[in-house]
């Protein structure tokens, strides 16, 4: 490189020095973490924090059991055994993710990442099994619009796309999957309106 070209030296900046873009998120993420605080005021009698803070840890409870589950899915697969438990905790797991007033905190606190475990290939390359897979997608539709960062961090854009190439897929769930990646496409390109 020649000398005239500016370098990139961040070795002038004093040590506690934030850019304006972290600043930002930070104040972002103390926004919705107030709004969530405020809803929860007005919908609970008293206290409305502790539900906050009750419904948080129940919400990693539920995302540490179903990547749990995830794994011993997959250890049964390796060994030739059925992988069954996702699908025993289910239907405890469906009430828990279509609770609407809790849905800013599953995101918030993970739980995309889990959905995109138990929708994940098994090791043989076999798909989990097709209740767990349409129960997953209709629950992520209820989650709406998300933002880019929660898809790249989640993994879930990636989990859906895998399901809607999949050749043993169903035409349901290709359906419902192709209608979320147009949502997730729209956060990351930040588009309006729909193409047909």
């Amino acid at each position: 490189m020649s000398d005239d070209v500016p370098q990139n030296d961040f070795s002038d900046y004093p040590s506690d020095f934030r850019w304006d873009f972290d600043v930002y998120l930070e104040k972002k993420k103390a926004e919705r973490s107030q709004s969530r605080r405020r809803r929860s005021r007005k919908n609970g009698k008293d206290g409305g924090v502790d539900i906050i803070n009750d419904d948080d840890g129940a919400i990693a409870a539920l995302v540490e059991t179903m990547k749990e589950a995830a794994k011993d899915d997959r250890a049964a697969n390796m060994e030739a055994r059925p992988a069954l438990r996702k699908r025993m905790l289910l239907r405890q797991v469906k009430a828990m993710l279509i609770r609407a007033d809790m849905a800013e905190a599953m995101i918030e606190n993970g739980v995309l990442s889990a959905v995109s475990e138990w929708l994940a290939p098994l090791p043989d390359k076999s798909l989990p099994a097709l209740e767990i897979r349409t129960t997953m997608l209709k629950i992520l539709r209820s989650f709406g619009r998300l933002e880019t960062s929660v898809l790249k961090q989640s993994g879930i854009g990636k989990a859906v796309m895998f399901l809607y190439k999949h050749p043993r897929e169903t035409k349901e769930n290709k359906e419902m999957a192709g209608k979320l990646i147009q949502e997730y496409s729209k956060s990351i390109f930040n588009l309006e309106t729909e193409y047909k």
